[in-house]
């Protein structure tokens, strides 16, 4: 009878499984590369809706299953959904989710995301819709553990969005038990390579040259940084009065408006908690594809958001933020920006003038979102590290502090403060610009002694690269007798005959003795020979063994190549070395071998030397 296969609920694949109901070990064939599912015990009724994020066994299999996202309207689970939805705004941020939509699953993606807008829109007040597309972006496009068997993205999301509307929404909120946030992760410090990479694959170049750029690199994740971060932003004033309650008026956008502001996000942009991502609805939205129902739907839902028309349980979901009414008929959309003054990209900028990169900051935002929504008022708050503001974030500050002057009634010392906070802010100013001339000054003399040392580096470099060059042809022979004979005489008959006659006297351009002539001295001056090429000095050099052979006071020359004093240095340590290994091993040789530069100690048996 042929053996029993039960399904992996991390690949999907059929295996055997052990006598205890575990499954076989399956996956990569190295040791510690097997699949996640290995070892694992399996539901052997098989009565379970396999999970593609390996979530834990439903612990209720007898509970009907949902056939379609229309039907979740009853609540036969009584489920807690207040205490569901603060345990997937904690856990859905840790899911890692593709950077793209598979092309062969767009379609299908689109047509199952516009049916849960349509169900959240139809029925708003029913938290079920709600949950399912809360999880529905973490539980298609989630990665896929690494090691085991290659799967085809393609295949894998299509498979999760054929079985998504069959899964019960306790089984969908237990999958995702094994993301948890609360373990304290290690600083990795590969995590400022790994950034890069990820912003080049997700085609955000900007932000992977900033990273590159900077000499810091990610911030450890440690209370130390926490504390930094909390000292570098303003603490909230106790004594902070409270906006006046005014009537909201509800925004309403349109489906142009908002195809414009999804195709206005850049590249790499992130999500919300729920792990959608403007590259998905791009993705979407782009190619031949049928877009118009799925647009109407996300429209639907944003004005659905906008008028506040939700349950309570998920109002500050899916985008985590609650809208401020303001007096001029809209609401007022806000984003705040904290620009290091010092930074690279802004200190040619405050070099010049104090506050110029809070302006900076505040010019790229409204080019951003300043037309994104028509109906909203947006406004953004620049402040820099050091203290300067831009204009009108400081107009927008002191318009707040008006209006709240008028609703209170002990507001000259508010106003009083406010003028001393505005004198102090000027002071500060002024001197922060006396700071930045002096050591503006400072900072360039240390970049210009820099750049001379550096400079001076690069010309030994050059140097001692052109010195090599220059002894490249060059042998120097050693022991040659002076005579009245020429050397020029004496150094082709040595070389004729090393050579067999094939050295020509065209082949040698220079012959020259080294150093001063000593008249008593007996140690005659080394010989240094240039030869026309690389080719004609690397035949002597293999001809050197036949020196013994040759006649009169010729055979006690040497000959060697033309060494830089680095040269040299490094290679009488390296003589020395191979000696004292050949005193310690009785029984092999260590001698010096290898290019001029790249030389290296090799062992060698005594009876291979002859």
């Amino acid at each position: 009878m042929a053996p029993t296969l039960q399904q992996c609920p991390v690949c999907f694949n059929h295996y055997r499984s052990t006598p205890d109901g575990k499954l076989c070990r399956h996956g990569g064939k190295v040791k510690g590369q097997e699949c996640s599912g290995s070892r694992k015990k399996v539901d052997p009724s098989g009565a379970r809706a396999a999970s593609p994020l390996g979530a834990a066994p439903d612990p209720r299999p007898g509970l009907p299953t949902r056939s379609s996202a229309a039907s979740v309207s009853g609540d036969p689970l009584g489920l807690d959904y207040s205490g569901v939805f603060d345990k997937l705004t904690a856990v859905l941020k840790c899911v890692p989710v593709y950077d793209h939509i598979p092309k062969p699953c767009r379609e299908k993606f689109a047509h199952d995301l516009n049916a849960l807008l349509t169900a959240v829109c139809n029925d708003p007040g029913d938290p079920a819709h709600w949950v399912r597309l809360h999880c529905f972006v973490p539980y298609v496009l989630q990665k896929t553990s690494r090691g085991g068997r290659r799967v085809n993205q393609g295949n894998l999301v299509n498979k999760r969005l054929s079985e998504y509307s069959t899964i019960g929404l306790e089984t969908l909120v237990l999958c995702f038990d094994g993301f948890n946030n609360g373990k304290s992760q290690k600083h990795n410090p590969d995590r400022w390579i790994n950034a890069v990479s990820s912003c080049i694959e997700q085609g955000n170049l900007s932000s992977a040259v900033r990273l590159i750029c900077s000499p810091e690199g990610l911030a450890e994740s440690s209370p130390a940084t926490f504390d930094k971060l909390c000292s570098i932003h303003p603490k909230i004033p106790v004594d902070r009065r409270v906006f006046p309650a005014l009537t909201p008026t509800a925004g309403c956008v349109s489906s142009a408006e908002v195809l414009r502001a999804v195709k206005s996000f850049k590249n790499g942009s992130s999500g919300g908690l729920d792990g959608l991502r403007p590259q998905h609805l791009k993705d979407v939205f782009s190619g031949p594809l049928p877009i118009d129902d799925t647009l109407n739907s996300l429209t639907q839902f944003i004005n659905l958001i906008l008028s506040g028309a939700c349950p309570l349980s998920v109002r500050r979901r899916p985008d985590g933020c609650t809208l401020i009414p303001w007096r001029a008929g809209r609401c007022l959309a806000w984003d705040v920006t904290v620009p290091g003054t010092l930074a690279e990209r802004y200190v040619n900028l405050t070099s010049k003038e104090c506050g110029l990169a809070a302006a900076r900051a505040a010019d790229e935002k409204m080019k951003k979102y300043g037309t994104a929504l028509p109906s909203m008022e947006f406004l953004p708050i620049c402040i820099e590290v050091l203290g300067p503001m831009d204009p009108n974030t400081l107009k927008f500050l002191k318009e707040i502090g008006k209006r709240i002057s008028v609703r209170s009634v002990a507001n000259g010392d508010r106003l009083n403060q406010i003028n001393s906070v505005d004198n102090t802010l000027d002071k500060s100013f002024d001197n922060f610009k006396q700071q930045m001339n002096e050591s503006w000054t400072d900072i360039v003399k240390q970049g210009i002694d820099a750049v001379k040392n550096d400079v001076k580096v690069v010309q030994r470099t050059l140097e001692v690269l052109n010195t090599i060059k220059e002894r490249e042809n060059n042998v120097i022979i050693f022991n040659l007798i002076e005579s009245n004979r020429k050397d020029n005489d004496s150094v082709s008959a040595i070389l004729r005959s090393l050579t067999d006659n094939s050295i020509k006297d065209d082949d040698i351009l220079r012959v020259t003795r080294q150093g001063r002539k000593i008249d008593d001295s007996k140690t005659p001056r080394p010989v240094i020979v240039k030869f026309a090429s690389f080719v004609i000095k690397n035949r002597v050099m293999r001809s050197i063994s036949k020196i013994k052979s040759l006649e009169g006071e010729f055979n006690k020359i040497k000959i060697s190549h033309d060494l830089t004093h680095d040269h040299r240095v490094e290679l009488r340590e390296l003589i020395v070395e191979a000696k004292t290994k050949e005193a310690n091993d009785g029984h092999f040789l260590y001698r010096v071998r290898g290019q001029v530069g790249r030389w290296k100690i090799v062992k060698l048996k005594k009876t291979a030397i002859i």
